[in-house]
């Protein structure tokens, strides 16, 4: 077993990597389409790395509307904190710029996420983190909940399960912070293992995402500038998959009925199971609360 000052110790080592990237081109956004061999690289090095810096994935103007957004609906939340990690953490409503198809359901990245979680794969969290100045470095973790044994011992030969989109409003740079990876871990068990690899931290710039694999080491590094450092990012899991920690206090995705209506039938699609995925279950419940008691018995086999 570890401790807290052992794995501290391993963390502190950095490696030599360079940064696995995809840069999106000009006709690649046009077409909405990424062309066949620099896909099959991009999912090269996410399988090997288990990250991927997508750069100028979002436009200028996509990026001003969601900041835009980002800071109306949340500005006490921008203003201070009383969060002991200085990082509070919050559900982005579904509504307006964060409605758009292009966040939820993005042609560039649906055939790498399609890719690795399958073409039914759903958006299972739209959430956003706002780093403090002086907010120090986060825990080491991995995003997925295990399933099976403990410290990536088994899930590390399995097919991932979940993958996270982590877009910042700021350039994300070494004074502002990065999200710190460890490449390679999600294909190592044990955490001490995991870290004997070096850390990397991919700088973004706005526009940008970095795509992580929810069973790879990483960490919010330090934010050391005077500016609050946010972000907003998505969860996206296989279809039967579900991954709710985290989720206690607040709810993984926030839309109304009247904007999941409004939505482009494919996002709407990634957001169905939040709406649909009991829908039997509750039904045959509340149709068995409804009925006589003798009637419940005759028919409990069918419903």
């Amino acid at each position: 077993m570890y401790n807290a000052h052992q794995l501290e110790a391993n963390a502190s080592r950095v490696g030599d990597h360079e940064v696995a990237s995809l840069k999106i081109t000009e006709d690649e956004r046009r077409t909405g389409r990424i062309d066949p061999q620099r896909l099959a690289e991009a999912k090269r090095l996410f399988s090997s790395q288990g990250y991927l810096r997508v750069e100028d994935l979002f436009t200028p103007d996509q990026m001003r509307a969601f900041d835009r957004q980002y800071r109306s609906k949340n500005a006490s939340l921008l203003a201070a904190t009383n969060k002991a990690d200085s990082r509070p953490l919050f559900t982005l409503q579904i509504e307006g710029a964060f409605a758009d198809a292009q966040v939820l359901d993005n042609p560039l990245l649906r055939p790498l996420l399609s890719h690795f979680l399958g073409e039914d794969f759903i958006v299972a969290a739209v959430s956003a983190v706002a780093s403090f100045p002086g907010a120090p470095d986060q825990f080491l973790h991995r995003d997925a909940e295990q399933l099976f044994s403990e410290d990536n011992e088994i899930d590390k030969d399995l097919p991932v399960t979940t993958i996270t989109m982590l877009a910042p409003l700021i350039d994300f740079t070494h004074e502002t912070g990065c999200t710190r990876v460890w490449p390679g871990s999600h294909r190592i068990a044990g955490t001490e293992a995991g870290l004997a690899v070096g850390s990397l931290d991919p700088e973004l710039r706005v526009g940008s995402v970095l795509l992580t694999d929810g069973r790879v080491l990483h960490r919010g590094a330090a934010n050391r500038s005077d500016r609050v450092r946010p972000l907003f990012y998505l969860t996206f899991h296989r279809s039967w998959f579900r991954d709710f920690g985290g989720y206690t206090e607040r709810p993984p995705i926030l839309v109304s009925d009247r904007e999941l209506a409004r939505l482009d039938p494919g996002a709407r699609a990634r957001l169905a199971w939040f709406r649909d995925a009991y829908a039997g279950i509750r039904l045959k419940y509340l149709v068995k609360r409804r009925l006589p008691p003798w009637l419940r018995l005759r028919i409990s086999r069918d419903l």
